[in-house]
């Protein structure tokens, strides 16, 4: 009952503050391009840098003469004009928003919540069997939820998008969120013609179900890619669409004969990296914390999604840099040099860990008995650590290696392990299959 009232003055509040700020979409000449990219923007300092996800495709893109038309799917706290006023000298560029949509879309947007929420709440009332009501019941109050409205406001704006643009060939971050879908199939309701090219570019985790539940084909893409062969095959077993490996750009690139830098007066540097969740950044933050506390000899290097400030989310935790201690350190640095530095990462759900171990350094994952194991290291059983609290910390830290042969050979099983995983990114074999396209 709670979360139905919640729902619904959330609506109301969103439903009003469409009507206020006026949310248009600016109307361009109508645009012929080959290929639609669509990427996610998580900072707006990223817009002067090479792209979050597919890093050098648009010079590739540029260097093959194969036209193209941008569309940010807009992940960060700033609003669509403050981003569109950074992109002003960028002609083929549009900023899709998740908040609000155009007043009229907004109406239809509430409409159908309010729909499929009474129809639901109608076959509950009908259901006699107990566990299959509250479900029901369940259902309906979800049409209600933000984050239903959020991807109904990025699918109406996309659907103004497709009326600007002609194109023949889409190419969309494929991670499992039902927004993505959503457009797959609105693209391919505007053409059947459209190929359509999905990127899986993160890790998979133990029990991840939504990317391979099949809806229906025209929700899919015509071509996946992933980062590396080990997501390769898991995709393998439940589609029947071509599954091609194209790397990433965690890839980590290790450079002959480096070593790792040893810092005075500590014995380990030690990596954490949480998601870009404020619930993730608190269990790492605040266990590094303590450890940080009692083990005066580790430096901990803390590293924040490119999404999130420090400022913002140690506030938000309970935390503030006067009251760190001086072997804790806010990187400031690029992801691959802090990888440099560090010899083990603490981590949850996090991919950059396999990143770490692709150089040698040792995952330690910390695991929450209360919910479900988030791991993306899940798969590898040799080498890497898990840890429920600090006494299992200081038994890794001080533990003496009793076969070193042994443990030279898993820990180079698990770095082989890490390479299949993310794998050296090959922009140029989805340049030649854009110009392929007919055969797929």
């Amino acid at each position: 009952l709670l979360d139905f009232i919640l729902y619904i003055l959330k609506n109301f509040i969103y439903f009003f503050l469409a009507a206020i700020k006026g949310y248009t979409f600016e109307k361009k000449n109508k645009k012929k391009v080959s290929v639609l990219l669509i990427s996610s923007l998580v900072n707006i300092n990223h817009l002067k840098k090479k792209d979050y996800i597919f890093f050098d495709l648009e010079n590739k893109l540029k260097k093959a003469k194969i036209s193209y038309y941008k569309v940010f799917i807009n992940h960060t706290k700033c609003s669509k004009k403050k981003i569109e006023n950074k992109l002003k000298t960028s002609k083929n560029i549009s900023v899709l928003d998740f908040d609000y949509s155009d007043f009229l879309s907004s109406i239809i947007i509430f409409y159908n919540q309010l729909k499929y929420f009474t129809l639901f709440c109608f076959h509950s009332l009908r259901e006699k069997n107990k566990e299959k009501k509250g479900l029901l019941l369940v259902i309906a109050v979800e049409f209600l939820n933000l984050s239903t409205k959020k991807n109904l406001n990025l699918f109406y704006n996309y659907k103004k998008i497709l009326k600007e643009i002609d194109f023949d060939k889409l190419i969309i971050p494929y991670e499992g969120y039902s927004w993505e879908r959503l457009l797959i199939k609105e693209t391919k309701n505007k053409q059947k013609k459209i190929k359509c090219f999905g990127y899986h570019f993160s890790a998979l985790s133990k029990y991840q179900h939504s990317i391979f539940r099949k809806i229906n084909f025209n929700y899919e893409p015509d071509i996946i890619y992933t980062a590396g062969s080990v997501s390769k095959k898991e995709f393998e077993k439940t589609t029947s669409h071509k599954v091609k490996v194209l790397g990433s750009v965690r890839f980590f690139r290790k450079k002959k004969g480096f070593k790792k830098k040893k810092v005075k007066n500590y014995q380990n540097n030690c990596l954490v990296l949480p998601e870009g969740i404020k619930s993730e950044c608190a269990k790492l933050f605040r266990f590094s914390f303590l450890a940080a506390n009692k083990f005066k000899n580790i430096r901990f290097i803390w590293r924040l999604h490119p999404s999130m400030s420090y400022n913002k989310i140690l506030s938000d935790i309970g935390l503030s840099p006067k009251i760190l201690p001086n072997n804790i350190i806010l990187s400031d640095k690029s992801f691959f040099k802090d990888i440099e530095e560090g010899n083990m990462c603490l981590y949850r759900g996090s991919t950059s860990a396999i990143s770490a171990l692709q150089n040698g350094t040792l995952p330690i994952y910390l695991n929450d008995d209360k919910s479900l194991n988030i791991d993306p290291l899940f798969g590898l059983k040799k080498w890497k650590k898990s840890i429920v609290d600090l006494n299992d910390f200081e038994k890794i830290i001080n533990k003496k290696i009793k076969n070193l042969k042994k443990n030279l050979n898993d820990k180079k099983f698990a770095i082989n392990f890490s390479l299949k995983y993310f794998e050296k990114l090959n922009n140029q074999l989805l340049i030649s299959d854009l110009k392929n396209v007919k055969k797929y």
